[in-house]
């Protein structure tokens, strides 16, 4: 969660970091899977 605290800033009481490293690991994990069925 540190890289993404470091880049995002909080808003006010409200820390969006946990939402953003949500987003970010699944499409990670969509990318992969894309990757994982072309090679298929």
């Amino acid at each position: 969660m540190d890289p993404f605290r470091k880049i995002i800033p909080p808003l006010g009481m409200i820390d969006i970091s946990p939402i953003v490293a949500f987003i970010v690991l699944n499409l990670a994990t969509r990318g992969l899977a894309q990757i994982a069925q072309w090679a298929i």
